[in-house]
């Protein structure tokens, strides 16, 4: 792992390229990801788990207080650390509180996620989001060229600041287990702790954007039935013009637009109604009229639950 862009790709599990990969959502958003041909990314601090990324910095600060390494250099290696990134080090991970969000100035943040599931039908993310269970599920498969031929944004070493890169894209599975997540956290800190002994220059500055954005795929273990996968985006951040706004439940959300890419998109299920035949007689129309395969499965779903 000489390359510090593929530490954080290593330390993860499988690449999903090809996978099945399901994403439930309303009405709407059905509506909005086939006729516009794009999906949104939120922002990650605007998500519905408060401890989106922070659950990854409270393993992250656990493991570096045990960290211990072959040489005698460890405990400057991690009050190194501690002064970099002093705002996360004081943020009371058990107890989070607006003024946290507020010291943590998420709005200096360019993180944008993507959710998917490997549980198709899942009444558990029905009911979780699908409005009122006027929901729907697509199922995505997603191979090389999604990335390659994204339009706006394109993918790139985070270190790259150049024309021909505005973020870093990443598909994969998110990491429940405790034990995996300091795993993970203690083989991150391994390389960067030789990075540092051969005093190489801005590592801390390096290991603090890989710690944000391997907290990425970080999620609460009490989540872990919905077998979520994510596409996540760091977006440059002489590219911020590229976020956009939109309307939440309790807050305007920032979110950016990737393109779907054609045949990205290979079927449909209708969530538990009461009327699914109303609904997929619609759902024909809406495939037709906006240009993708009129051959694409569409299921009703087959979860016995009454809405």
């Amino acid at each position: 792992m000489n390359d510090p862009h593929d530490i954080i790709e290593s330390l993860l599990p499988n690449n999903l390229n090809g996978k099945n990969l399901f994403h439930y959502t309303s009405q709407d958003g059905l509506i909005g990801i086939v006729n516009k041909k794009q999906i949104w990314c939120s922002h990650i601090f605007y998500l519905n788990d408060i401890e989106e990324n922070l659950n990854g910095w409270k393993i992250f600060f656990d493991v570096l207080k045990k960290y211990k390494a072959t040489e005698n250099k460890a405990s400057s290696f991690r009050q190194e650390i501690q002064n970099y990134a002093r705002v996360h080090s004081e943020i009371d991970f058990d107890n989070l509180e607006n003024r946290d969000m507020k010291k943590l100035r998420i709005d200096q943040y360019n993180l944008f996620v993507f959710s998917l599931s490997r549980e198709e039908d899942d009444l558990s993310q029905w009911r979780s989001y699908t409005p009122e269970s006027r929901g729907f599920c697509i199922h995505f498969k997603f191979d090389e060229t999604f990335i390659k031929e994204q339009k706006t944004f394109l993918n790139g070493d985070p270190n790259d600041n150049s024309s021909a890169s505005n973020c870093q894209i990443l598909l994969r599975e998110c990491i429940y287990k405790p034990l995996t997540k300091e795993v993970a956290m203690t083989r991150l800190l391994d390389y960067y702790f030789q990075q540092f002994a051969n005093q190489t220059q801005s590592w801390a500055q390096e290991l603090y954007l890989r710690i944000h954005f391997l907290s990425l795929f970080f999620k609460n273990e009490k989540f872990e039935h919905e077998k979520e996968c994510r596409l996540v985006v760091r977006v440059h951040d002489q590219c911020k013009e590229l976020i956009k706004i939109k309307p939440g439940k309790t807050f305007l959300v920032p979110y950016i637009e990737l393109d779907t890419i054609p045949n990205s998109i290979k079927g449909i299920t209708i969530g538990p109604s009461p009327f699914p035949y109303h609904s997929e007689a619609a759902l024909k129309t809406l495939i037709r009229n906006s240009g993708l395969d009129i051959n694409m499965s569409i299921n009703r779903s087959n979860v016995p639950y009454r809405p």
